[in-house]
């Protein structure tokens, strides 16, 4: 029943769990709950959350000191095919690879957003798109561009990169910021596929202002790494989902938070909350960090 009435809240809420919601579950678990029911309240913190506090781990731990823990492994529980009789606990640390050399060398499984998951997130970027663009079909024809050219493995927010710093008197768009940025993670990821995407009004400004600037980036859009949005939408939607097209492998190269696009989810009606939560998963497992100088 309690795995019923989490899903339900996963589902239909309009606030996420966090990590005191689950911490209160895996305690009635740790208390007297079943292995079963363990797995339940692992599986959708999994979903939900990437770390847990050192309090919400040593739950998991009681459970597994507890003689339910054991009755589960007598009764032919998970690691009776690994020939284990006893549940071992220990406090470990992965490698940056993810290799737990305690645990026999086994290397984590990454966990990402499912199939699923992804083909809902794309399909509600796309719909949020078009729906608030002033020339219909625009987004389309970006859609059919991305099919065509992509997936990218980087994405690069250029108006964002080229705006950094730039909040004070006199302050302006500098495109040089872009072609540093552009460089930058070239040169880190030298065989990713590297896509930056820039408002019309940002690219005719290199145009006119920028030469230097703008004739390195018709060389970036010949070579098929360059879309420039059209006047009436919003740039932020086609990087964002030209990195959802990318998968699991995708990174967004930005130098603020998603906050926006996290608004936006929740705003737009209570059925993107789901959609708003993978932003943020998004969010926290496909950064890219680089310093610009």
């Amino acid at each position: 029943m309690a795995k019923q009435v989490i899903d339900l809240a996963l589902q239909h809420c309009s606030q996420d769990l966090t990590e005191p919601e689950f911490a209160l579950w895996l305690e009635a678990v740790a208390n007297g709950g079943s292995y079963e029911q363990l797995v339940d309240v692992l599986t959708a913190m999994a979903g939900e959350i990437n770390a847990a506090r050192p309090s919400t781990l040593q739950l998991v731990e009681r459970f597994f000191r507890s003689d339910r823990a054991a009755a589960a492994l007598a009764a032919g529980g998970p690691l009776e095919a690994l020939g284990k009789s006893s549940w071992q606990l220990q406090w470990v640390t992965p490698d940056e690879q993810g290799k737990v050399e305690e645990a026999g060398g086994v290397t984590l499984q990454m966990l990402d957003l499912s199939e699923s998951d992804w083909e809902a997130f794309g399909l509600q970027v796309k719909h949020w798109a078009e729906q608030q663009e002033k020339q219909a079909g625009k987004f389309q024809v970006f859609c059919e561009w991305l099919e065509r050219n992509g997936p990218y493995d980087i994405m690069i927010d250029g108006a964002n990169v080229a705006l950094w710093g730039e909040n004070y008197d006199g302050g302006a768009f500098r495109p040089d910021k872009i072609r540093v940025m552009y460089e930058a993670v070239q040169q880190q990821s030298p065989d990713a596929k590297v896509l930056l995407v820039l408002h019309t009004g940002r690219y005719n400004d290199a145009r006119y202002n920028h030469k230097e600037a703008f004739e390195w980036m018709e060389g970036v859009r010949r070579a098929g790494r360059f879309f420039v949005t059209p006047a009436g939408s919003n740039d932020d939607w086609y990087w964002m989902y030209a990195a959802v097209q990318a998968r699991e492998r995708g990174l967004l190269v930005r130098t603020a938070l998603l906050l926006l696009c996290c608004c936006c989810c929740r705003c737009v009606d209570c059925s993107a909350c789901q959609t708003a939560a993978h932003v943020r998963r998004h969010l926290a497992r496909h950064p890219v960090h680089c310093m610009y100088q």
